[in-house]
C-alpha cells in the first residue's frame, strides 16, 4: 500500500518539529543552570579591588557624592570612553540587518590615546572598525562576566573557580577569583550582541546580500502573507467561503508561521557553526531569541485551526451538494 503524502502531513510534521525542539531547548536550559555560589571577596555587584584582587575596576568608579549634573556628565564621559575602547563607538558607515545577522561598524582609540587625552584637536584620528553582527548570541549571566579591551585585545572579566564544596547543609559552593582572560569575538555591550571583526570590502558585500535578502522577505510576506489574508477576507466578504483557493491560502499562512520559528533557530545555531573559531563558553543565545517567537506560534497554531475547519467545512459543502 503506497502512503500518500499530503498538506495535512506536512503541517503536522511542523508543529511536532517545533514542540520537540522547543522542549529540547528548553530542558538543556534547564539543565545548565548554574549553583549557588560564593565568591572569594564579596559580591559581584561590589565592583572593589578586593573583590578583583589586583585587578582594578574596567572603568573608573564614580562616587555618588557627586552633583546629580556632574555625576551625568562624567557617567556619560566613561561611556564613550569605553565604546571607543571597546572599537563600537557608532560613528561611521551604515547597517543592515535581517535578525540573526547584521553588520556593523564603530570608531575606535587606543587605551592610551584616550587615558591621555589625545582626541579630538589633538591630531590623532581613531580607526574604522567593521564587524558582523551576531544578535542573536550575547555574554552568559549566570557568573557576572565584563567584557573590554584593552590596547587592542578583548578581553572578559570573569570568575574562574578552582574548587568546589559540597555541604549537606548549604549545598554546593565554589570558590576562585576574577581574572581577564582573552577571547577571539568583540561584543556590543549596550545591545548585547557579538560582533565578528571583519574588514570594510567583506560588510560591503554582505551589505548588498543582506539587502538583497530583506528585499525578497519583504515582497514574499506581502505576496503570500498579506495579499492572501486580504484575498481570503475579500473572498468571504462575496460568499466564498470554503473554497480551494482559501484553503491553499491558509494552508500557506499555516506553513509560514510554524516554519518560521524553527527556520530561525536553526539560522541562529548556523550562525556558531559558522563562526565557530570566534565562539567561546562565553556566549550563550539570548532569550530574546526564544521569546521573539511566540508571536509566530500563536498565529500558526490559530491558522493551523482555522485551515482545518475551512477544510471540514469545504467537505460538508460538498456533500451536500451531492445530495441535493
Amino acid at each position: 500500500m503506497r502512503l500518500k503524502f499530503t498538506s495535512d502531513h506536512l503541517i503536522n510534521g511542523l508543529a511536532i518539529l517545533f514542540f520537540c525542539f522547543s522542549l529540547s531547548v528548553i530542558l538543556s536550559s534547564e539543565m545548565s543552570g548554574s549553583t549557588e555560589t560564593i565568591i572569594v571577596g564579596g559580591s559581584p555587584d561590589d565592583k572593589t579591588d578586593e573583590i578583583y584582587g589586583n585587578l582594578k575596576p574596567v572603568d573608573p568608579e564614580l562616587s555618588q557624592e557627586l552633583p546629580h549634573s556632574q555625576y551625568l556628565k562624567l557617567k556619560d564621559s566613561i561611556k564613550n570612553s569605553r565604546e571607543l575602547k571597546d572599537g563600537v563607538f557608532r560613528s561611521v558607515g551604515a547597517s543592515v540587518g535581517i535578525g540573526f545577522i547584521a553588520t556593523s561598524s564603530g570608531l575606535f582609540y587606543n587605551n592610551g590615546y584616550i587615558d591621555r587625552g589625545y582626541i579630538g584637536g589633538s591630531g590623532v584620528k581613531g580607526e574604522n572598525r567593521f564587524y558582523i553582527k551576531l544578535p542573536g548570541w550575547t555574554l552568559k549571566e549566570d557568573d557576572y562576566r565584563e567584557f573590554f579591551v584593552r590596547n587592542d585585545t578583548a578581553f572578559v572579566r570573569k570568575a574562574v573557580w578552582h574548587s568546589q564544596r559540597v555541604s549537606k547543609k548549604n549545598g554546593s559552593f565554589r570558590k576562585g577569583n576574577y581574572e581577564d582572560v582573552p577571547v577571539p569575538f568583540r561584543y556590543d555591550s549596550e545591545e548585547k550582541s557579538v560582533l565578528i571583526p571583519v574588514d570594510q570590502n567583506t560588510t560591503k558585500i554582505l551589505y548588498f546580500i543582506l539587502c538583497f535578502i530583506a528585499l525578497i522577505f519583504v515582497a514574499s510576506y506581502l505576496y503570500f502573507i498579506i495579499a492572501g489574508i486580504i484575498k481570503l477576507l475579500i473572498d468571504i466578504s462575496r460568499g466564498n467561503v470554503f473554497t480551494d483557493n482559501n484553503i491553499r491560502r491558509l494552508r500557506i499562512v499555516t506553513i509560514v508561521n510554524l516554519l518560521f520559528p524553527v527556520l530561525i533557530l536553526f539560522l541562529h545555531f548556523l550562525m556558531k557553526l559558522v563562526f565557530w573559531k570566534h565562539f567561546t563558553n562565553d556566549l550563550v543565545m539570548s532569550k530574546s531569541v526564544y521569546e521573539s517567537q511566540w508571536e509566530n506560534i500563536v498565529m500558526g497554531i490559530i491558522a493551523l485551526l482555522i485551515f482545518k475547519a475551512f477544510k471540514q467545512g469545504k467537505k460538508i459543502q460538498e456533500q451536500q451538494d451531492l445530495t441535493i
